[in-house]
């Protein structure tokens, strides 16, 4: 995954999840790991054929990696580190 513009206003994910119904809520958040920061936890259903496809914004675009969680009922399904810079 390329760097994203210290000005990106969001960031898009496009996530698949196998065997998982359509309508079922998962949860999407941003971390920042070196300071322990994450933003608040948006709950995205799932559409057809598995897949989460979500926009959510950058929270002052702090110049540094980041990580993309997904989880459902508690268990991590999808993480992913970018970077801002």
């Amino acid at each position: 995954m390329r760097p994203l513009a210290s000005d990106a206003k969001a960031i898009s994910a496009n996530v698949e999840l196998i065997d998982r119904p359509e309508g079922e809520l998962v949860e999407v958040w941003l971390e920042y790991p070196d300071q322990g920061f994450k933003t608040a936890v948006s709950n995205v259903a799932v559409v057809g054929n598995g897949k989460v496809t979500y926009d959510i914004g950058l929270p002052g675009a702090l110049t540094r990696k980041w990580k993309i969680h997904v989880e459902i009922d508690g268990e991590k399904k999808f993480e992913q580190e970018f970077e801002i810079k």
